[in-house]
């Protein structure tokens, strides 16, 4: 048994501080001390390289081992298996048989990040929705920003927040560790459907998640996305601002859209608004300019709903523009 501690105590030593510390959370306080005193003897031995590729492989066929043995209870059930026990056994099979299909389709290389690009998305999201909220983050701050957007909206509310704040915090692991945990994913990714759910959009999901971050967030995600796919920046920028945001910026980034839109189209997007975005455009007008945008709307007619959305699609428009560049 001494033997067995020993080999446990150095694969932690191995696997770093952090996730030591994960590990003693879940065990009793007495073992806790113990633990911590052993690695505390451990902190100024120098392991051979060779000696840890050794402690981490045993550590992956433990784990692999663990996911295979612990298979049918991770299984990801789909609303349609509760029809009834026959047909939930053939859906079962069918599906089981599909996800055979794909894991054969997709064949693993020696670099798992890039395999989490050219998977589904789909399939990475399912993968990792097992994994800690610090585990996801640390992994997606490895792959492309326009993939980590994608597979954050993929994931449950709470989930996601938890991810995003983990974002924003500096983690360390070692390589070797954070190669391994990727390739475990990409392991279990390439057994679930690659197929997107009904009426997916996936431009909305990834609106939806840079619509949750902070504007330095957002802004620099953005950008990052615009790097690599520029198409699908513009179409998550056509849809990332609304019309009602304009009372959530500071006064110069207004100013700067009232300057970049004809009076004219701002009266008739201004038709039937909120009395609090009326105030916030006649806030950031001199005072000539005020009462002539007041009297246009006075004596303003009907305005049909196509004319509506069309000056206000203009003023989004400029709402994008200048949010951008005010960063």
């Amino acid at each position: 048994m001494a033997k067995v501690e020993d080999k446990a105590v150095m694969i932690l030593h191995v696997l770093g501080k952090d996730v030591a510390e994960s590990v003693m959370e879940r065990l009793p306080p007495e073992r806790q001390t113990d633990l911590r005193r052993r690695l505390d003897d451990l902190s100024d031995v120098r392991i051979p390289a060779r000696r840890q590729r050794e402690l981490l492989d045993e550590f992956e066929r433990f784990f692999r081992f663990v996911l295979k043995q612990s298979k049918p209870r991770l299984k990801v059930h789909s609303p349609e298996e509760t029809e009834g026990d026959e047909q939930e056994g053939s859906t079962q099979r069918s599906r089981r048989q599909a996800r055979e299909e794909q894991a054969e389709e997709f064949v693993p290389t020696e670099n798992p990040f890039a395999d989490l690009e050219d998977l589904s998305v789909f399939q990475v999201a399912s993968a990792l929705e097992g994994e800690q909220a610090r585990t996801i983050a640390i992994v997606l701050g490895n792959i492309s920003p326009e993939r980590t957007a994608e597979i954050l909206s993929l994931l449950p509310e709470d989930r996601r927040e938890q991810v995003i704040r983990e974002l924003s915090a500096e983690h360390h692991m070692p390589p070797a560790l954070l190669e391994r945990i990727a390739a475990a994913i990409v392991g279990r990714a390439v057994k679930l459907p690659p197929e997107p759910p009904k009426r997916f959009d996936r431009i909305q999901r990834i609106v939806n998640v840079l619509r949750a971050l902070d504007k330095d967030q957002q802004r620099q995600m953005l950008r990052a996305i615009e790097e690599d796919d520029a198409d699908t920046a513009s179409q998550i920028l056509e849809r990332l601002y609304v019309f009602e945001d304009i009372t959530t910026l500071d006064d110069p980034v207004v100013q700067q859209i009232l300057l970049n839109v004809e009076s004219g189209t701002m009266a008739t997007a201004l038709y039937e608004a909120d009395e609090e975005i009326r105030q916030k455009v006649f806030s950031n007008l001199s005072r000539r300019a005020r009462e002539a945008l007041q009297e246009e709307l006075e004596f303003q007619g009907r305005v049909s709903s196509t004319q509506l959305e069309q000056a206000r699609q203009i003023v989004v428009q400029a709402i994008a523009k200048a949010s951008q560049e005010a960063g």
